[in-house]
């Protein structure tokens, strides 16, 4: 009787890890749009010296929540990709 209690109760502990596992891609969809941070991709940018050896002067970054322009703590690198906190270039 007892390992029919521990059954029923593993079964439903992975029915329940069933379920979160079929709603995390829409639970990352809802963090990205509420969260003030979140991945960027560089939009534009302005750079001195050559194609090969680019100094960059000026990063912009588009986003979840919009576009973020001169982000300058970022220069003289400009990553391609990179996670901002929209509340700091308001």
């Amino acid at each position: 009787m007892r390992r029919d209690h521990i059954y029923s109760a593993l079964s439903g502990l992975l029915q329940l890890l069933e379920r979160l596992l079929r709603a995390w891609p829409f639970v990352l969809i809802g963090l990205h749009l509420l969260l003030p941070f979140g991945v960027h991709m560089r939009w534009e940018y302005s750079f001195v010296g050559s194609y090969s050896n680019k100094i960059y002067t000026r990063c912009d970054y588009i986003g979840s929540r919009g576009i973020l322009e001169d982000v300058r703590h970022l220069t003289p690198d400009c990553p391609f990709f990179v996670i901002l906190d929209s509340r700091e270039f308001r």
